[in-house]
C-alpha cells in the first residue's frame, strides 16, 4: 500500500481550489510560449538549406522549448523551487543562441558543434578499456558505491561511435574551426570552450556581458547556480516566530510569481533575438501573438503581487511523535486589488 505523506510536510494543493486555479493559469501562460515556439521551430526548419552550420541553432531552440515545457509542468503542480535549476539551463541556452546570432553566425555555430563533438569523442575514449585513460576510468567506476558493476559499451560499438564522430569533424565545412580548436588547445594546454574560439569570451560571465545580459548573470544566474549545486537550501526554507525555527512545506508557492516572470523574460528574449536574425519577416507575427496571448498575463505579473502567503505556525514549540509537525503553508489566494496590489 502506498505511503501516506505527512500532510504538514507534503500536502499537494487540492485540485480545483483557488491556488490550483492560479497555478493552472500561470502554467498555461508559460505553456503558450512552448506552443507558439513550436511554430517558430517549424518555420525555421522549413527555411533550412540542409547545411551543417544550421543544425546547432535549430537544436538549441528545440532544447529551450523543452526546458520551458518542463518549467510549465513544475509550475502546474506547485513545485516551484526546482524550476530554478531549469531556469539556469535556459539562461545558458539563451546566451549560446544570442552569441551565435549576433554576428559571424555560421562560424560560431560550427564552433558550438565542434565543442560538442569533441566532448563526445572524449567521453567515448574514456570508455575504451584498452587505453590507460579507459582503465583508469573503470577503476574509478569500480570504487563508486552506486555505479560499481555497471556494464559499459566496448569493442566494436566504441570504435564505430568514434569513427562516426571523426567523420563529422572531418566535414569540409569544419576545417577552419577544427584548426582553431587544436591550435587553441595546444596554445593554452586546455580544452577550448566553444565560444572562446577565435578570440571569443573566456567564460560564461564575459559571454553574458558580450551579449548585454550581465545583470541577469549577476542577479539571477548566480542564485540559480546555488540551487543547482545544492547550496540554496536555507533561503525561504526556514521561518520563525518567538525565536523558534520552522521548516517550510514542500511545494511552497512564495516564488511562483518571479519564477513565472523569469521564464517569460528568457523565452521572449530568445524569440525576439531568433526571429530578428533568422526570420525578420515574421517579427509582426511575433508582436501580434505577444500582444494577443501573453501581454495581459505579462502586465499582471509586472504590476504587483498576485499571491499573498500567510504564515501559519502550529502552537507546539517542539516536534515529537504524536504532535503536528511545525510548518509554513499557503493560507489563501488574494486577487490583485484595483491598482495592481494584492489586497
Amino acid at each position: 500500500m502506498p505511503t501516506t505523506p505527512v500532510p504538514e510536510i507534503f500536502n499537494p494543493h487540492p485540485h480545483g481550489g483557488e491556488l490550483d486555479q492560479l497555478l493552472a493559469r500561470l502554467s498555461e501562460g508559460v505553456g503558450e510560449t512552448v506552443s507558439f515556439g513550436s511554430h517558430l521551430l517549424l518555420w525555421s526548419a522549413a527555411r533550412s538549406t540542409g547545411q551543417i552550420h544550421e543544425v546547432p541553432l535549430l537544436l538549441l531552440f528545440r532544447h529551450a522549448l523543452e526546458t520551458v515545457d518542463a518549467i510549465r509542468c513544475l509550475i502546474r503542480i506547485g513545485a516551484v523551487e526546482p524550476t530554478k535549476m531549469l531556469l539556469r539551463g535556459l539562461f545558458e541556452t539563451l546566451l549560446s543562441c544570442e552569441y551565435i546570432l549576433n554576428e559571424d553566425s555560421d562560424r560560431r555555430a560550427l564552433c558550438f558543434l565542434a565543442g560538442y563533438l569533441h566532448w563526445e569523442v572524449d567521453m567515448t575514449r574514456r570508455l575504451d578499456p584498452t587505453s590507460a585513460r579507459g582503465r583508469k576510468f573503470r577503476r574509478r567506476l569500480g570504487k563508486d558505491k552506486i555505479l560499481h558493476g555497471l556494464r559499459l559499451p566496448e569493442g566494436a560499438a566504441l570504435r564505430l561511435r568514434e569513427e562516426q564522430l571523426a567523420t563529422l569533424l572531418q566535414d569540409t565545412g569544419m576545417e577552419e574551426v577544427e584548426r582553431e580548436y587544436h591550435e587553441q588547445r595546444k596554445r593554452t594546454n586546455r580544452t577550448p570552450i566553444w565560444y572562446s574560439m577565435f578570440g571569443g569570451p573566456r567564460n560564461l560571465e564575459t559571454l553574458a556581458a558580450q551579449v548585454r545580459l550581465p545583470g541577469l548573470y549577476d542577479f539571477l544566474y548566480r542564485r540559480w547556480s546555488a540551487s543547482v549545486h545544492g547550496l540554496e537550501v536555507f533561503e525561504g526554507k526556514l521561518q520563525g516566530r518567538d525565536g523558534t525555527r520552522y521548516i517550510t512545506q514542500l511545494r511552497a508557492l512564495d516564488n511562483v510569481q518571479p519564477v513565472t516572470q523569469h521564464s517569460l523574460w528568457l523565452v521572449i528574449q530568445l524569440f525576439q533575438c531568433y526571429v530578428a536574425k533568422r526570420m525578420p519577416d515574421m517579427e509582426p507575427v511575433l508582436e501580434d501573438w505577444f500582444g494577443r496571448e501573453l501581454l495581459p498575463l505579462y502586465a499582471e505579473l509586472s504590476r504587483g503581487p498576485i499571491l499573498e502567503i500567510e504564515s501559519v505556525f502550529h502552537e507546539e514549540s517542539q516536534f515529537s511523535p504524536g504532535t503536528e509537525t511545525p510548518s509554513r503553508q499557503a493560507d489563501g489566494l488574494h486577487a490583485p486589488a484595483p491598482g495592481g496590489q494584492a489586497g
